[in-house]
């Protein structure tokens, strides 16, 4: 089974993507909305109830932009504040202008959603950079060099065991066997000779 790597290109496209979902949450009003300047008036703690009934204060800046000819009120991100007098543009919604987001990196990305974007780019590095490692690994298995290198073992280990499975106890023992020198029958016949002396001795005695 083939293994595909990913690619420089999608990696950076994905990554693209991810850094798309902040401005992708205001597409109506970035495609269809009304452009206008809005001013830093001043910056002030709003207060803020937690899940657990704890209070918190938030520092946030308020800006006053014009749509039409009434004046409206806006907040920039939480714990970022901007110099009062500041000049930011604001885009706001054409048949409910109360409804705006600021046209700047700061207002589209220091957000509380932006900790879930932060999150999927550093999965998607690590994700990327680990499968990619795991693929070359793969991918360096399976070089020509790589598989002479296992088979060579591999092959000296198989003519090995076929030797010693065609050399079986028996052979082995046979040829222990014959190489061994042939002491039984030198036995033999140092008896064999002793023993003839002996009779010739007999003889020699009952003659005289």
């Amino acid at each position: 089974m083939k293994v595909y790597s990913i690619s420089k290109p999608a990696f950076w496209a994905i990554l693209a993507l991810i850094l798309a979902l902040p401005v992708s949450r205001h597409w109506r009003l970035i495609s269809s909305g009304e452009r206008t300047i809005g001013l830093v008036c001043r910056n002030d703690y709003l207060r803020k109830e937690g899940f657990d009934g704890s209070t918190r204060y938030i520092l946030r800046s308020a800006i006053i932009y014009t749509a039409g000819d009434s004046s409206y009120t806006t907040y920039g991100p939480p714990y970022y504040a901007f110099e009062p007098g500041t000049r930011l543009k604001v885009i706001y919604q054409k048949n409910k202008p109360s409804k705006c987001c600021l046209w700047n990196f700061r207002g589209l990305y220091l957000k509380s959603y932006s900790i879930i974007v932060l999150t999927m780019i550093c999965f998607w590095i690590a994700f990327y950079l680990s499968y990619n490692a795991y693929v070359n690994q793969k991918r360096a298995r399976k070089t020509p060099a790589n598989r002479q290198a296992t088979a060579g073992p591999l092959l000296t280990g198989q003519t090995g065991a076929r030797r010693s499975t065609t050399e079986g106890p028996g052979t082995r023992q046979s040829t222990a066997d014959t190489d061994r020198p042939n002491t039984g029958n030198r036995a033999s016949e140092t008896a064999n000779k002793e023993a003839n002396a002996l009779k010739r001795a007999v003889q020699r005695r009952i003659k005289f």
